[in-house]
């Protein structure tokens, strides 16, 4: 088994933006859903 253990390392951004990162910190965390709150109630689509 040559490749037992082998694994992969990706340098760069992801060419899809990943939707539920509302604040654009390209991370998932409770701010985002504190971003998307204050858009939602400024009206913002």
């Amino acid at each position: 088994m040559p490749h037992a253990g082998a694994g992969y390392v990706v340098f760069g951004r992801d060419p899809t933006p990943c939707l539920a990162d509302t604040n654009g910190d390209n991370a998932l965390s409770p701010a985002n859903f504190s971003a998307w709150i204050l858009n939602f109630n400024a009206g913002c689509p």
